[in-house]
């Protein structure tokens, strides 16, 4: 009665938004994980997947918060993603320069 048919309900999260959570999840998790192995292919291998997916989370995360016009909560779902992307690549960036260098030169001391 006081709905009219052009009322369409928007779904609450896109293939993006979920697509975002995933990206920042997934860099997360393996930037966690590859300290278990710092000096092995498997630690280089999280660490690459890491950075990559940290990678995909900023940029995701700048694109999905300039197509969203008033929604706060996509807004900031897509900014956490960008700042978590940050701190991945900070988290790897120091990870490489005190741990993975280091101990990469230890043979040759």
């Amino acid at each position: 009665m006081g709905m009219e048919v052009s009322e369409v309900k928007m779904r609450a999260y896109t293939f993006w938004d979920v697509a975002l959570y995933v990206f920042s999840i997934i860099a997360i998790s393996t930037f966690m994980c590859h300290f278990w192995w710092p000096n092995t292919v498997a630690g280089y291998i999280l660490w690459a997947i890491a950075g990559a997916f940290a990678i995909f989370s900023i940029y995701s995360g700048i694109i999905r918060k300039a197509g969203i016009q008033e929604e706060g909560v996509k807004k900031g779902m897509a900014s956490a993603a960008a700042v978590i992307g940050c701190l991945v690549l900070l988290g790897l960036t120091v990870s490489a320069v005190w741990l993975i260098v280091p101990l990469s030169l230890s043979p040759y001391y």
